[in-house]
């Protein structure tokens, strides 16, 4: 029988202070010959063993100071997850943990506001966030409908304003989300030029390879600037 993979998470970074929280992508940690064209069945089961495995670092997280820790879901692993979900999100709230449950933009709109276990979830402490925002379209009647904590800008977005020099409107569109009072996260960096733009835009939130890949949480605590808080300019 496989052995599961580490579980592994992506640091989401404040990019004056340090690390922000952790987002886990349950589908990233798959049995060896699980992959993306692998049944839905399998995937699922694939979906919930990650949950499993990153049940057993949340007393370390927790220890280690992180708040914020984000959890990418879309509605069939709602469906059929909700018993682990729910255990999850019941362990981030006894270790003080705040549970942020991250929709892609491409799920239809009501997913975010109507599914019955989404308003279990948040009446339970957990919080709504918008993921892939610029990836599929307008994605602004989800923000205004829904109001997520958090909105993940897709690199996608992020690479198209950069080739096309729309810096302006980069920054516009940063700061129109953030008037909706969402915090507002980068993902995808892949370059310094790309993360000058950040800094220029005066966003806080950034989610890179480029500047720290997904890893265990040792790998993630044990890197200094992370686990030490210290900016993170100095990679520019």
């Amino acid at each position: 029988m496989n052995s599961p993979s580490k579980t592994n998470y992506y640091p989401i970074l404040q990019l004056n202070s340090g690390l922000h929280g952790l987002l886990l992508r349950p589908d990233d940690q798959h049995h060896q010959g699980i992959g993306y064209h692998s049944t839905l069945e399998k995937r699922l089961t694939s979906y919930r063993q990650g949950i499993l495995c990153s049940l057993a670092d949340i007393q370390r997280i927790a220890d280690a100071g992180i708040k914020q820790l984000f959890l990418e879901i879309s509605e069939n692993r709602i469906d059929s997850c909700r018993d682990i979900i729910s255990m999850y999100l019941q362990s981030c709230n006894d270790h003080g943990l705040s549970l942020n449950l991250v929709i892609p933009a491409e799920e239809k709109a009501e997913m975010l506001d109507l599914h019955p276990f989404l308003r279990y979830a948040t009446q339970n402490g957990a919080e709504l966030c918008l993921g892939n925002f610029g990836l599929f379209g307008n994605n602004f009647m989800q923000v205004v409908t829904t109001l997520p904590k958090y909105i993940f800008i897709d690199q996608h977005l992020l690479r198209w304003c950069e080739e096309s020099k729309f810096y302006a409107g980069f920054v516009g569109i940063i700061r129109l989300l953030e008037s909706m009072q969402s915090k507002v996260i980068i993902c995808g960096a892949e370059n310094t030029k790309q993360l000058q733009m950040i800094f220029n835009a005066k966003a806080e939130l950034v989610m890179s390879h480029h500047l720290f890949s997904p890893g265990s949480i040792d790998e993630i605590l044990n890197e200094g600037s992370l686990a030490k808080g210290k900016s993170i300019r100095e990679k520019i």
